[in-house]
């Protein structure tokens, strides 16, 4: 057989393998939220067999879904993969570093978030927020009975003072959900890092056991940022504190967004060194997972304390000098 029409029915063919099982997985609990990983056959055979090939998956893929489901929901994996799937295929070709890779990973990603987006507002003729908010309000208005029940279990639990109507329970939502809309970048952007981290450790795992050249990612406990990252995330804090103390419209919005970035990848940084010292510590494995868990659940604002430590003092890198010397 010709080897690109062998490669054209493997592209199509894993189009259709990989919709499937997302269709399965979306549909059971828990499991859903692997259909985020979605473009990763995808990525693999674009840089396996060529970008093309990759994007031939894609195109296969949001064909089926937009003639058996919806065309905007079609459209929608179209412009949600496309970006991520070149990006990565591109960072893998090219033998970028693993920070590299996992940067152009996660902004492939929020790109395509902040892309859908804007469809979602050309197609439905409102912003996706707005179309939030609506629904939100229409939902508690059209179920009064429902809304009072849930108004008066919230007022016996002491959320609320008394008990609203429906109206007002809803008005009360959506200001609720206004009220959050600052955090939203930061949100984005978390998502963006965890889903784009995902998809690169995914893809070079599948693409190591193909036998393809990938890069080195070194052990979790390892892992840490580059130097000079702790003064530019403070650097860019005073700015932004600066811009906010001064009324500059928005600047509010960076603040949240950089203390929640900042706050998040030293967390990280934090359960590294945490890791670190558990190996170190010679626990069963086992116990070190179970005590990192734990520790990331409810400790999370330690953790980011003990990254910023690390950043400062480099713990790791003295404990193993001073057994080296």
């Amino acid at each position: 057989m010709n080897v690109t029409l062998k490669t054209i029915l493997e592209s199509i063919i894993t189009g259709v393998i990989t919709t499937l099982i997302a269709a399965v997985l979306f549909f059971v609990p828990v499991l859903n939220t692997l259909v985020l990983l979605f473009p990763v056959p995808l990525i693999v055979l674009g840089v396996r067999r060529g970008t093309w090939s990759g994007v031939l998956g894609l195109i296969t893929s949001s064909a089926m879904l937009g003639i058996v489901i919806s065309p905007f929901l079609g459209l929608s994996v179209f412009s949600y993969n496309i970006i991520l799937l070149l990006g990565l295929i591109g960072a893998f070709n090219k033998r970028l570093k693993a920070n590299e890779c996992i940067v152009i990973s996660s902004a492939s990603v929020l790109a395509s978030i902040l892309i859908n987006f804007k469809i979602f507002e050309w197609i439905i003729g409102k912003s996706f927020f707005d179309f939030i908010s609506e629904n939100a309000y229409q939902f508690f208005t059209a179920n009064p009975e429902n809304t009072l029940a849930l108004a008066q279990l919230y007022e016996k639990l002491g959320i609320l003072d008394r008990v609203y109507s429906s109206e007002e329970f809803a008005q009360l939502a959506v200001n609720q959900l206004k009220i959050l809309m600052p955090i939203v970048p930061s949100i984005l952007l978390i998502f963006s890092i965890i889903v784009g981290l995902a998809l690169f450790l995914l893809s070079r795992f599948v693409l190591k056991r193909l036998h393809v050249a990938v890069p080195f990612v070194p052990p979790f406990s390892n892992w840490a940022l580059p130097r000079g990252t702790g003064r530019g995330f403070l650097l860019i804090m005073m700015i932004a504190v600066i811009g906010m103390f001064m009324g500059i419209n928005n600047f509010d919005v960076v603040l949240y967004t950089i203390t929640a970035l900042f706050s998040f990848i030293f967390s990280i940084q934090g359960l590294a060194t945490a890791a670190f010292f558990l190996k170190a510590g010679n626990l069963p494995q086992i116990v070190q997972i179970l005590i990192l868990v734990v520790v990331f659940t409810f400790m999370s604002a330690a953790l980011s304390f003990v990254g910023v430590l690390e950043q400062i003092f480099n713990f790791r890198k003295a404990y193993l000098n001073r057994f080296r010397s």
